[in-house]
Formats: C-alpha cells, structure tokens, sequence
C-alpha cells in the first residue's frame, strides 16, 4: 500500500496569509455587507471567523486526518483479515514513513485501528531515508528538480490560465459577488479564500467552510482545473521525468509480490508506506493511470472542466492511497493473481491490459521495462 497522508494543516505561507490579509479581507467584505450579494447566514458565519492555527502547526496531520487512517486501516481488515493479523510481528508487516510528522502520525493511526493503541509502543516504523529513492525520489532527482521544480517554463500554463478571460471572469463575479473593487480583491485574494475554504472544509467534513460561501459551482470547477493544471505540470504526464523517476516504488512492488509468489512461506502479509501526494501522482503517472487522451492546457478548461481523468480532488485527496492485492487461487493455471485498488476501489491498470485483475505473471511481464531500467542515477542525471 501506498498512502497519502491524512488530513493537515495548511503552510506556513498560508496560515500567515489567514491571519492577516484574509482577516482584513474578512473585515472589509462585512463592512460592504449591505449592498454585497451574501446572506445573513453567510455573514454571520464570516463575522464569527477566526483562524487560531500559528506558523508553528503548519503542515501538521489534523483529527481529521487520524480518523481517516483509522478508517482505511479498519475497512482493509474487514475485508482482508488474513493480510492484517492482529498481532504485529517484525516478521508479518513492513511500514515505512517519510521523515515528516504528517506520515508519521498518520502510519501510527492506520497501526493503531489494526493493533490497537496500547500496542503501539511494539509496532516497528522503520526509519526514514535521508537519501529517499523509495518514497521521496523526486527530493533528489537533479534533472526533475532542473527541467520542472525550478523551471518556470513547467509554470506555463498555469499562468496563462490564470490570465485567462475564463479565470478573470470568475474573478469578477467574486468580486461582484463581496461588493468590494479591484483594490480590494485581486487573483491572489480569491486564490486566499479558496484556501480556507478547502481546508476547513477538510478539516470539518460534511459541513462546509463560510468562505466556501464566496463562490458559486463554476467557480469552484475553475479554481479546481487551476490547481489540476498545476499538478498535471509538476506531477503528471506533461513532463517525461515526472514519472521516469517514479522507477522504484514499481520495482519494490514487483520485487515484493514476486518474491512472495517464489516463497510463499514468506511470513510477511502486508507492506504499507505513508507518503505524499507528490509521491502518490508520479507513482500513478507511471502506471499509466488517469491519463486524458491530451496534455491538460490553460485553454482546455471548456473541454475538460467536468470530463477529465486528472482530477486531484479525487485521486490524490488527504488520505488517498493505492494499494495492490495477491490472491491466491490454486484451482487454476495462474495461481497467483494481482488486483489492483485506488481509494479501496478496484482500479484497471495498463499491467492487467486494462483490467483491475489478471495473473501476477502478466503484471509482472507488463512491468519489467520499468524495473529492468529503474537506474535513478542515470534517469535524474541533467
């Protein structure tokens, strides 16, 4: 399994921005409240607001984000209890972190829902990298962190988007919307606004964040295809290093499952790694999943706002996670059979010929171009 960590707190950047330009911001849209377009529902919601996060919560994992793993962690062995035993052994189970609270905390969380709380202290974590290939390649990938990274032609796009008639439309509206002018909300105070409204709302599922309030449908469908678009660049299948680097999770897992299939006396049931989104897009790109049939560009909104595979408030929310299964069926030819699961759902994958299950051989098979070139010395070499 791999998996994204749950629900955080925002950066540093963006608390700071809470606390004062979004506050102001705040104070001005209830002077205006009078001739603004907000209901009294709303404007008591955004008088009663207040951020209490400070700089040094930034990124840190939220209750939100413990429930999350609980709740993964729980469904998995409900369904496949003889891959999660209840009592941990060195031998049964491998997880791994990055070097982060976030990872940390949420790998605790998914062991504690198996083990339960006061076995934590038995439960072994090994130790981050600091040279990570495995979970965070792209950290030291120099001709990822040249050609995308740091290369504001990757930028491109995004801020043509953000140029764009369709973007500076929505940003009217909003406008229009608060009653406030050009001086007072610009790009960079809606973008703002999304924030709080995507995090709180995170944070506090199912019930929505005041600032939600400030944008209709299609202005969220654009704020969204701005953050996809960003993701797409630095993530996805825009740029050939993107997933290139993304060589050894694959080999980890054919490596694992192939080993498991030659040795099934093999104690261990269950390997779970706790990562990042960055990990977790490269990883999918890589495998060739939600993949649109062209690159995702600032003039493609009308094309691909409600019809795209890309979209990473479904693939790679908090919590999300990918994770592949070895059954056993010893009445047939193909003992060993792989299935394939994304958010806990079967997923088809370009390994099964575009199906969620099929033969570890055929996987395998289907895999070995990526294994047999996974090289990451050569591959980020500029």
């Amino acid at each position: 399994m791999l998996n994204r960590h749950g629900t955080r707190n925002p950066s540093q950047h963006q608390i700071t921005q809470m606390k004062t330009t979004l506050i102001k911001l705040r104070d001005r849209i209830l002077k205006q409240s009078a001739t603004g377009k907000l209901c009294k529902e709303v404007l008591d919601g955004l008088k009663n607001w207040e951020i209490s996060l400070n700089t040094s919560d930034a990124y840190r994992l939220v209750k939100r984000g413990y429930l999350e793993l609980d709740g993964i962690s729980r469904r998995y062995q409900s369904s496949f209890p003889e891959l999660f035993p209840k009592k941990f052994t060195n031998e049964s189970y491998f997880f791994r972190t990055t070097s982060f609270q976030r990872t940390k905390e949420s790998a605790k969380s998914f062991a504690a829902a198996i083990f339960g709380v006061d076995a934590l202290p038995g439960v072994y974590f090994h130790k981050p990298s600091k040279n990570d290939s495995l979970l965070h390649f792209f950290k030291i990938c120099p001709k990822w962190i040249q050609q995308v990274k740091n290369n504001p032609k990757v930028k491109f796009e995004v801020n043509q988007f953000k140029e764009s008639e369709v973007f500076q439309d929505m940003v009217k509206r909003v406008k229009q919307r608060l009653n406030l002018g050009d001086d007072h909300v610009s790009t960079r105070h809606v973008l703002i606004m999304y924030d709080a409204c995507a995090f709180e709302t995170a944070w506090n599922t199912p019930v929505l964040s005041s600032w939600c309030a400030v944008f209709d449908e299609e202005d969220l469908r654009i704020l969204e295809y701005l953050q996809d678009l960003h993701r797409y660049w630095q993530d996805g299948y825009a740029v050939p290093i993107n997933y290139e680097q993304a060589c050894e999770p694959i080999r980890d897992l054919v490596e694992r499952f192939s080993s498991k299939a030659n040795n099934p006396e093999n104690p261990l049931v269950t390997t779970a790694y706790f990562s990042h989104d960055e990990t977790l897009m490269k990883v999918y790109s890589r495998l060739g999943l939600f993949r649109d049939p062209v690159n995702l560009t600032a003039k493609g909104y009308e094309n691909f706002k409600t019809n795209r595979q890309w979209m990473t408030s479904k693939i790679a929310k908090f919590a999300s996670n990918l994770a592949f299964i070895l059954f056993e069926c010893p009445a047939e030819v193909n003992k060993y059979k792989i299935g394939s699961f994304v958010q806990e759902s079967p997923v088809d994958v370009d390994a099964c010929d575009g199906h969620w299950l099929c033969p570890l051989s055929q996987f395998v098979e289907n895999l070995n171009f990526i294994v047999d070139t996974c090289n990451l010395g050569k591959i980020c070499k500029i």
